[in-house]
């Protein structure tokens, strides 16, 4: 079965930390020194080269996937933020621009109109969007300090992770690799 991925980095890194999660939780250990491959048995003197080459080239496809996606997943994290139901955080964002019930400068009936805002670099804001006295929209920022602030990111981030690729598809591999060198670790001990 061929693993269809567009991203080769992402797949190399993947199919190999799958390996040698399962060659340790199926208790895989080399028997003798014969390896046999679906064409031919090859016999090595000292298979242990093969144990540091497989660590090796893990480590290599670590480091290559985050050498080219470092800090790509922000990009696609934050566009995908407008995707998070509004109940997650319209009543705490009412809260925190200290608003009321009154809708009456609001574009929409029933609530306040807001977004997260990345048009500052790096940082993301929350953006509080409404209509002056004369009908031209306005907007005001406040920036993510408090705990409750990184709490509500946090829950969103959660449900991005499991409803959105950006999330899981960065960080999986990453997850898959620490898992495969724990069980090494834990194998070695």
């Amino acid at each position: 079965m061929a693993l269809q991925d567009s991203n080769p980095e992402r797949r190399n890194l993947s199919v190999l930390a799958l390996s040698i999660i399962i060659f340790f939780l199926a208790d895989g250990k080399f028997t003798d020194n014969t390896v046999r491959l679906q064409v031919i048995n090859i016999d090595f003197s000292n298979p242990q080269i093969l144990v540091v080459f497989v660590w090796g080239l893990l480590v290599w496809f670590m480091f290559r996937y985050w050498l080219i996606h470092q800090g790509e997943w922000r990009k696609d994290f934050y566009a995908e933020l407008s995707y998070v139901p509004k109940f997650f955080y319209n009543k705490y964002l009412t809260k925190k621009f200290g608003l009321t019930n009154d809708y009456s400068r609001s574009y929409h009936d029933d609530r306040h109109w807001f977004m997260f805002d990345n048009n500052h670099g790096n940082s993301l804001k929350f953006k509080h969007i409404f209509k002056s006295e004369a009908n031209a929209q306005l907007n005001e920022t406040k920036d993510i300090i408090t705990l409750g602030d990184k709490l509500l990111l946090f829950l969103c981030a959660i449900y991005i992770f499991f409803r959105k690729p950006s999330l899981s598809g960065h960080f999986v591999p990453y997850f898959l690799f620490l898992w495969a060198c724990g069980l090494g670790v834990r194998n070695a001990l």
